[in-house]
């Protein structure tokens, strides 16, 4: 499983992700929120880890804002 993370704070969320499984990030009924950014969209991206090949693929869902990651996830 990959392991994401929603913040570097103590409000910030740890989350495990099967391989296989499509997660969506946003501000409301996802799988990973993010409910106080504004600049996220409510279904802004998803993510889908892979063991097989040590990835995670993050999928842009937002037309507006755009998607992109800060740090690597781990596996």
């Amino acid at each position: 499983a990959a392991v994401a993370q929603t913040g570097s704070g103590p409000g910030g969320e740890t989350y495990y992700l099967l391989s296989g499984k499509e997660y969506v990030v946003g501000r409301k009924n996802c799988d990973i929120l993010l409910p106080s950014d504004q600049s996220i969209s409510r279904a802004h991206a998803q993510l889908t880890a892979s063991n097989e090949v040590r990835k995670v693929v993050l999928t842009d869902m937002c037309q507006i804002q755009g998607s992109f990651h800060f740090k690597s996830l781990s596996f």
